[in-house]
C-alpha cells in the first residue's frame, strides 16, 4: 500500500479475482471517505521500487454518501460513507473480474472535505480529491505494456562443451539424466529415420558445412539441435490418455504417445523456445521437472506465469517476455574454435506474431476473460555474429516456427520484415485445434489445413514440415486433410513429413 512512499505495513500478496483486500489502520480514520486506487506495475519492472507516476491510477473502490440514521448532512460529518467499515479503521475492496491479471500497487486514500472559500473547486494537499462528478470518470482498467520496458537482454550463451544449462531439481533425475548424455543424434534407437531437403542436390563443399537437426517427439515439441546447442520447443511429454486443461472448463485428452517418454529422457537442454503457457505446449510435469535455471524465451504473458508471484525454487530463474519482432542472439561457446574464423557462431530468435482468436467480438471477449493466452511465433535464425561490426549477424540458415495461430492478417507484416530475405524451413503449427471441444467446438484457435496452405503461400519457406496435429482430441483437422490441400495447390514438393521419432537434416550456409 503506497501513501507518498512505502510505510511500515507495506507488502505484497497473491490474489485472485473477486477476493476482497482488507486494510486495517492504526488509529480511528478521522476524515470520511476512504477511496482504494490500483496502478498496474509494467512486467519487467521491480514491484518494490517501481515508482507510479503519471496517469497509472484507476479507481477500485465506489463512494456512496448516505445520511446518517439521525438526519445528519454531509456538512455536518455525520453522513455514512460506505466505503469503510463502522469501525472507523478497516476498509475493504474487492478485485474485480475485469482487471487483468498481472503486479498492481494498490493505495487507500482517505480523502478530507473541507468548505471551499473559493467559486471553484479548490485542491487541498491530498492524494485525492473528490467532486460529485467523479463517479462518471472512472477509467477501466486495461492491460497495457509500456514501451519504456524496452527489449529484453539476451539469455547466458549456450556451450557446447556439456549443455549444462539444464538442471533437474531432484538427485534421482540428475543420475538418470547423467546416464543419457548422448546426443539425439548418437542414439540410433530414437530417431528412427531421418530426412532431408526433398530435392537436396549433393555438393563438392558439402562436407565442410555446419549442420543441424530437427527431431520430431510429438504435437508442438521438437528437439533443434545446432553446433552443439539444443533447443527444445513447447515441451510436452504426456501420454495416449493424459488430459490436459486448457481454459475455463475446456479440457484436451491426448491420443497419441511421444517419441521421448519423458523430459529426463533427454541430454540436457540449452533454451526452451514456448509459443503460449498452454498444458498441451508445456504440461504440469515439465513445469514441475525442468531446471529452474534453463533459459526460457516465450511471450510476457508466459513469463508472468512462470515468474510472478512464485516463491524461490518454484519459479523459473531466466525467463525472456518476449513482444513482436522483439529479439535475442546467443552467440555459441565453442571449445578450440578455429582463430581464422572472423565471427562466433550464434542463435538469433526474434518473435513472430500470432493469435489464438481472431480480432473482432470474440477477440474482445477473450480479452477480457483471458481464456486463450497470447501466442507467439518464432523466426530462428542459425549463423554467426561478429565481422566488420560486432553486432552484425549473418545467417545462414533460417527457421519459421508458426506457433499457435490462425491465419490472422498480423501474419501479413512478415513478408515485410523478411525485406525479400528466404525462410529455409518453417514448422507450422496445425491440428485445426477447436474451443469448447470436439463434442462442442465453438471456435477454432489454430490452423486447420486450409489455412496451413494460404500460410506456405504467404511466407514462402523452403520446406514446409507441419506438426501440432492428430495428438489431441480437439485437433479436428487431421494431417490427412493438409495432404489432399497441399498436393492440390501443387506443393507436394515443398513438403516434408515427419512421423513422431523421425528427424529432419539441414545444412547451414557458411557465413564465416
Amino acid at each position: 500500500m503506497q501513501y507518498f512512499q512505502m510505510l511500515l505495513g507495506a507488502g505484497t500478496a497473491t490474489i485472485a479475482a473477486s477476493d476482497r483486500l482488507s486494510f486495517v489502520a492504526v488509529s480511528a480514520i478521522t476524515h470520511f471517505g476512504p477511496v482504494s486506487y490500483m496502478a498496474r506495475v509494467p512486467n519487467n519492472a521491480d514491484i518494490n521500487i517501481w515508482e507510479p507516476t503519471g496517469n497509472v491510477w484507476f479507481k477500485v473502490s465506489k463512494i456512496n454518501v448516505l445520511p446518517s440514521p439521525n438526519g445528519g448532512s454531509l456538512t455536518s460529518g455525520e453522513a455514512i460513507w460506505l466505503a469503510y467499515n463502522m469501525d472507523k479503521k478497516s476498509v475493504e475492496l474487492t478485485i474485480l473480474k475485469s482487471i487483468p491479471s498481472g503486479k498492481y500497487i494498490v493505495r487507500v486514500d482517505s480523502i478530507a472535505l473541507h468548505q471551499t472559500s473559493k467559486s471553484t473547486m479548490e485542491y487541498f494537499m491530498a492524494q485525492a480529491e473528490y467532486d460529485e462528478e467523479e463517479e462518471k470518470q472512472l477509467r477501466e482498467a486495461q492491460q497495457e505494456e509500456l514501451d519504456a520496458e524496452g527489449p529484453p537482454s539476451p539469455p547466458p550463451s549456450p556451450s557446447t562443451k556439456n549443455g549444462n544449462a539444464a538442471k533437474q531439481p531432484k538427485q534421482e533425475q540428475q543420475q538418470q539424466q547423467q546416464q543419457q548424455q548422448t546426443s539425439i543424434n548418437s542414439k540410433t534407437a530414437a530417431a528412427h529415420n531421418t530426412k532431408t531437403h526433398p530435392n537436396a542436390q549433393p555438393s563438392d563443399s558439402q562436407s565442410s558445412l555446419q549442420t543441424g537437426n530437427i527431431f520430431f517427439i510429438g504435437t508442438a515439441t521438437t528437439l533443434i539441435q545446432y553446433h552443439g546447442v539444443r533447443i527444445l520447443t513447447d515441451p510436452n511429454f504426456l501420454h495416449a490418455g493424459d488430459h490436459v486443461h486448457l481454459g475455463p472448463g475446456v479440457t484436451a485428452q491426448r491420443l497419441t504417445e511421444p517419441a521421448i517418454p519423458a523430459l529426463s529422457a533427454l541430454p540436457p537442454i540449452d533454451c526452451v523456445l514456448l509459443s503460449h503457457y498452454h498444458e498441451d505446449h508445456f504440461d504440469k510435469e515439465v513445469e514441475a521437472q525442468l531446471g529452474r535455471q534453463v533459459p526460457i524465451i516465450t511471450t510476457i504473458h508466459a513469463r508472468s506465469c512462470l515468474v510472478e508471484g512464485k516463491p524461490e525454487g518454484v519459479r523459473f530463474e531466466r525467463v525472456w517476455g518476449m513482444d513482436v519482432w522483439d529479439e535475442i542472439v546467443m552467440p555459441i561457446v565453442v571449445e578450440e574454435e578455429d582463430e581464422s574464423e572472423k565471427r562466433q557462431p550464434a542463435i538469433k530468435v526474434t518473435a513472430m506474431p500470432g493469435k489464438h482468436v481472431p480480432s473482432g467480438l470474440l477477440g474482445m471477449m477473450n480479452e477480457l476473460l483471458w481464456a486463450v493466452p497470447p501466442t507467439n511465433g518464432w523466426m530462428v535464425d542459425l549463423g554467426r555474429q561478429g565481422g566488420s561490426g560486432e553486432q552484425e549477424f549473418k545467417t545462414g540458415l533460417r527457421i519459421y516456427i508458426s506457433g499457435d495461430t490462425l491465419f490472422v492478417d498480423e501474419l501479413k507484416d512478415i513478408p515485410k520484415w523478411l525485406k525479400g530475405e528466404k525462410i529455409d524451413i518453417m514448422l507450422v503449427h496445425l491440428g485445426g485445434t477447436t474451443i469448447l471441444g470436439p463434442k462442442l467446438p465453438l471456435i477454432m484457435v489454430t490452423m486447420d489445413a486450409e489455412q496451413g496452405v494460404k500460410l506456405i503461400r504467404l511466407v514462402n519457406p523452403d520446406v514446409t514440415i507441419p506438426i501440432h496435429f492428430d495428438d489431441y482430441d480437439t485437433f479436428l483437422s487431421p494431417l490427412e486433410n493438409f495432404k489432399r490441400e497441399v498436393v492440390a495447390a501443387g506443393l507436394a514438393d515443398k513438403v516434408v513429413y515427419l512421423e513422431r521419432g523421425e528427424e529432419y537434416q539441414f545444412t547451414v550456409r557458411n557465413t564465416a
